[in-house]
């Protein structure tokens, strides 16, 4: 533990309580504080390296609003401009102690979204959806990464794009899909089974979707967005690209985090009124969190996966 957190962090903040009406268990709070801890890594990695960053979606509504996270969240979303976030795959590897773990679908086949985290080996952070499916991946608690890239000022290039990153997702995960139901996706999987070997495999497949958006990168464009991650944001999450070189320091907790200057106009963009607050649910699911057990014992205990299963895992 770095300087940073020994100054900032209290044992008290582990205790449960209630935020907005909202119990928060001494289950959550644990997994908040190795979220805390994840997210102080990859700070100082970002310092080191010169890396531009901000807070992003529900995390930056939480710091900009709650300074800290919302009552209900199980995660942490960040955001970097394409250029740094390839830097970034390139330098963390190395910058990593040995319990985390840099997630992409290239470095974990298992994975179909579009972005990188940064896992916690020694924890519990699973989707059961995809544990149930046999998805090869790390399911420690993590750090979320998510590229923003040009938003080219055709909108037919920009879905075409959208639909690049959509198929790639698709492939993946009906590839790896352990057990289809029915003639339809028994089909998809057969069919995504024939792609994935055109392809060249996981390594190929990732190479392919993100080619287009790191040759648009090295292009001048005002338009920004992080529609290769989350399919759908193509429109509604546009950013500036110069927004990322003016950032202010917020409380995120115990810990002084990045935002966009211009959160207000992000945020408005994505979300609407964001200054109310609103109980929705995080997209996770049951996400089944521990910070105390690895995930591998949990998916053998809980979910049923032999030793075979956990040895291929990255």
């Amino acid at each position: 533990m770095n300087a940073r957190s020994r100054s900032g962090f209290s044992e008290s903040f582990l205790e449960p309580e209630t935020r907005g009406g909202i119990p928060v268990t001494a289950g959550r709070k644990a997994a908040w504080k190795v979220l805390l801890d994840i997210l102080e890594v990859f700070m100082d990695v970002c310092g080191k390296h010169a890396l531009r960053w901000s807070m992003a979606g529900g995390s930056m509504i939480g710091a900009c609003r709650e300074r800290g996270f919302i009552p209900w969240d199980d995660d942490i979303d960040v955001m970097m401009p394409r250029p740094d976030y390839e830097k970034l795959q390139d330098v963390l590897p190395a910058e990593l102690p040995p319990h985390l773990f840099m997630q992409t679908s290239k470095t974990a086949p298992g994975l179909t979204a579009a972005l990188l985290k940064i896992c916690d080996s020694r924890t519990t952070g699973i989707i059961p959806f995809f544990a149930e499916r046999r998805f090869p991946m790390n399911y420690g608690i993590c750090l979320d990464v998510m590229p923003v890239d040009p938003a080219p000022a055709s909108r037919a290039t920009r879905r075409a794009l959208e639909k690049r990153g959509w198929n790639a997702r698709v492939i993946r995960y009906y590839h790896f899909y352990g057990t289809p139901k029915g003639p339809a996706e028994r089909a998809k999987k057969a069919a995504s089974a024939v792609l994935w070997r055109l392809h060249g495999g996981s390594d190929g497949l990732y190479d392919w979707r993100e080619r287009p958006f790191r040759k648009l990168a090295l292009e001048p464009h005002t338009d920004w967005a992080i529609y290769p991650a989350h399919v759908g944001y193509i429109d509604r999450g546009k950013l500036k690209g110069d927004w990322f070189d003016d950032c202010i320091d917020v409380p995120f907790e115990y810990l002084t985090v990045k935002v966009l200057r211009r959160y207000d106009d992000a945020l408005t963009q994505n979300f609407g009124d964001w200054r109310t607050p609103r109980n929705e649910s995080s997209g996770h699911g049951q996400l089944v969190l521990d910070a105390a057990v690895d995930y591998k014992t949990t998916l053998r205990t809980r979910f049923g996966w032999t030793e075979a299963e956990i040895a291929a895992l990255p």
